[in-house]
């Protein structure tokens, strides 16, 4: 089962890299390996294997991350009203706060340290709120 995995993975790993591996076979070019869509499927097939393999400490994970938001969730509580449109309220702010200041944060030390704009701000943040959103409202 093991021996089947690992033969599993190193051949994800090879279709995923063999743009790159091309070069250095001496220019010996494959076509198929250099198209997008087969290392993002690739890539899917990659984190669908260690997803299973690591399933505990990725529900661990999610279990952690649910933990944050009722705990800012409580936090914020006093902030608003607590009727119904205050309280949906107080979930779009911390939904809005879990997704973002975490890139905030990184991206203003990013740009301290090398003085450019962190270009994968947006879609860092939009796939964080799309994980808090099925951390909090799915489980």
């Amino acid at each position: 089962m093991i021996t089947y995995i690992g033969l599993t993975l190193v051949s994800v790993l090879f279709i995923a890299f063999a743009g790159e591996m091309a070069d250095f076979f001496h220019g010996i070019k494959i076509p198929l390996f250099n198209k997008p869509y087969v290392r993002h499927f690739a890539l899917i097939v990659f984190l669908s294997f260690l997803f299973i393999l690591f399933n505990r400490i990725f529900t661990g994970f999610l279990n952690d991350i649910q933990m944050i938001h009722d705990s800012t969730l409580s936090y914020f509580t006093g902030l608003f009203n607590t009727g119904r449109i205050g309280a949906q309220l107080i979930e779009v702010f911390v939904l809005l706060l879990l997704s973002t200041l975490p890139w905030l944060i990184f991206s203003l030390l990013y740009w301290v340290s090398k003085k450019t704009y962190f270009s994968h701000f947006y879609s860092c943040v939009w796939l964080t709120w799309l994980v808090v959103i099925l951390s909090v409202h799915i489980s």
